[in-house]
């Protein structure tokens, strides 16, 4: 009798423990869904980084790949400034970058010397 008592609140301790990290890793994947990414490209170029700041003061830097890629995943929903810098100096930056909730925004960025910019270029 004692044996079937302790084995019934075995699993029952069992059964609420698995209960309760289920509960928990489908909050954590839900707060992963809501995430925002600013992802973007900011052309070739070596030691390059991108920076994102908040109105509410989160931070986050991201390397920009040879293929001159970035990603910068899991923000929190809000106004971004986005920096491009070069061996830690600022060349380009955009603001005002309003993400959503579970969203994703492109922010490129155009650096002189570029073909791109270099084919825009108006002359006399």
């Amino acid at each position: 009798m004692k044996l079937i008592a302790h084995t019934r609140s075995r699993l029952l301790r069992t059964g609420l423990v698995s209960i309760a990290l289920t509960l928990a890793m489908a909050g954590m994947a839900q707060a992963a869904d809501n995430g925002s990414i600013i992802f973007g490209n900011a052309g070739p170029g070596q030691n390059m980084s991108v920076t994102v700041v908040s109105t509410t003061g989160v931070v986050r830097t991201a390397s920009v790949d040879a293929s001159g890629n970035y990603v910068i995943s899991n923000l929190p929903a809000g106004v971004y400034t986005v920096s491009l810098s070069k061996q830690g100096m600022v060349i380009n930056r955009k603001r005002n970058i309003k993400t959503l909730p579970g969203g994703g925004d492109e922010v490129n960025f155009q650096r002189s010397g570029s073909p791109v910019a270099n084919a825009l270029k108006v002359t006399d």
